[in-house]
């Protein structure tokens, strides 16, 4: 039996598994490991006592358990979804897990509650979830205001900054960059930041391989994002966004605190965060408010910030509907100027 040093080296293993199997980029097999350590975790009953060798897989070949741990622990069917697709795909990788696909496949189904959002998305209306938990935009900004004053008076040229110092200012940077700008999707997992010249001098294939910000002149509060990796991207390649003064002062302020080319990490160890762990991070940002406030229904707060728009859009989108074609299409090749 090979043991593993510690946990990330078994989940440099099974990314190496996933992308044997399957064409993803790095980034996407990095994620989808991470998943599935999380799930091996739940099933183990939190796995600080894991032994992490191959053999830790065999738990995944008892479903009652497996369904029952993750099923009491979650009641969120969005939640346990994940975990099932994540479980599903695990067989999908590993050929000795193959028979017990279809197991998981059908508590994913059963969990899979994408058929009433969609009808709910599709007349404009909110989820009763997302009308528990919804803030206007303005609420937002001022949420995101509360944290100046600290910043503001925080010492950031001390030799060793406290973990806790630290992640305050991380959730600054965390709700700057998901406020100034349009708020993207989890893109910010393996972001790296650098200067303009440190930028330059990366060879072409590695400017490719990851997101970027970078800080041109800070006199000037100059910088860009560059988005490689992203939902999309097999459709419309690299995505530049110049980035405001405001926010572009925060990332310079933010690198120097962190001592490191990485947008985002644990404040104790310093590495970089996963993309789980941004997604978790964004949750307890708002945990003050009492509200669940997740990156996706960020995103959603924010277009329907314009009353006045929303209707507008609704009106183009009958309209389309009547002309039987898309609004997609209708934007293509319909609307002039």
């Amino acid at each position: 039996m090979t043991l593993f040093k510690n946990t990330k080296k078994f989940q440099e293993y099974i990314t190496e598994k996933i992308k044997l199997k399957r064409d993803v980029k790095d980034i996407t097999a990095y994620g989808l490991a991470n998943t599935i350590i999380n799930a091996i975790k739940v099933a183990y009953d939190g796995g600080e006592s894991i032994k992490w060798s191959i053999d830790v897989l065999e738990i995944i070949k008892d479903p009652p358990k497996v369904i029952k741990k993750i099923e009491d622990k979650f009641d969120n069917k969005n939640t346990r979804k994940n975990y099932f697709s994540c479980l599903v795909s695990c067989c999908d990788i590993f050929e000795e897990l193959e028979q017990y696909k279809e197991i998981y496949s059908t508590r994913l189904t059963k969990n899979n509650v994408s058929h009433t959002i969609e009808k709910n998305e599709a007349n404009g209306e909110k989820t009763e979830k997302e009308k528990q938990n919804w803030i206007e935009w303005d609420e937002i900004l001022k949420f995101r205001d509360l944290y100046k004053p600290f910043i503001k008076y925080m010492n950031t040229t001390k030799q060793k900054i406290d973990p806790v110092e630290i992640g305050r200012y991380q959730e600054y940077v965390c709700l700057s960059l998901y406020t100034y700008i349009e708020p993207s999707r989890n893109d910010y997992a393996h972001n790296k930041i650098y200067n303009k010249r440190e930028y330059d001098n990366l060879d072409d294939e590695t400017k490719k391989n990851t997101n970027y910000i970078v800080l041109c002149n800070k006199k000037k509060k100059e910088g860009f994002i560059i988005r490689n990796l992203h939902k999309t991207d097999k459709f419309d390649n690299k995505a530049k966004y110049d980035m405001p003064k405001e926010l572009t002062t925060i990332i310079y302020n933010w690198k120097k605190l962190n001592k490191s080319n990485n947008l985002f990490i644990y404040p104790t160890t310093l590495k970089p965060m996963c993309e789980t762990s941004i997604s978790s991070l964004v949750h307890s940002i708002f945990e003050p408010t009492k509200k669940d406030i997740s990156i996706t229904l960020l995103r959603k707060i924010y277009s329907s910030r314009n009353k006045e728009n929303i209707e507008i859009i609704k009106q183009f989108a009958e309209e389309s509907k009547n002309m039987n074609h898309s609004m997609e299409t209708a934007v293509k090749h319909y609307l002039k100027v």
